[in-house]
């Protein structure tokens, strides 16, 4: 069964297929909604921005198509992302900037070394059973 957001997202993907597909239609609807479900399509909006603009990266990086599209996206990643430094958002959770993609990086726990001695995964061959000989019989 797929999630609420798969269907969705499935469902826009194929309405701007359509020619007929009117995206300021769409847009007008989307905006005139109460103030907490603008900051939710405003979320959405991010988000897309974000994963296009990594989409951007990864295909330029890759010589691969890009699109104005994409390219646009990675311009507005970048407005959001100083949008997101030099304001105190408390109401929309915008994607991480890469700084703090960074931070969040270097504050994660180091890995710790365990002991394997009694892991049956990391035992070595003690020598017991290397004097055992297996030759054929004819």
């Amino acid at each position: 069964m797929q999630s609420k957001e798969h269907k969705l997202g499935e469902l826009l993907a194929n309405s701007v297929e359509d020619h007929f597909f009117n995206p300021a239609a769409l847009g007008r609807y989307l905006a005139e909604q109460p103030v907490y479900t603008v900051d939710r399509v405003i979320e959405v909006v991010a988000w897309i921005i974000e994963k296009q603009a990594e989409r951007y990266r990864r295909e330029v990086a890759n010589n691969g198509t890009i699109s104005e599209g994409l390219i646009i996206a990675n311009m507005l990643d970048k407005v959001i992302d100083k949008i997101k430094i030099s304001n105190d958002l408390k109401h929309v959770q915008l994607p991480i900037t890469p700084k703090e993609r960074g931070e969040f990086i270097k504050d994660l726990p180091e890995i710790q070394e365990q002991n394997y001695r009694y892991s049956w995964l990391h035992e070595t061959n003690n020598g017991s059973n290397a004097n055992i000989n297996v030759t054929p019989t004819l």
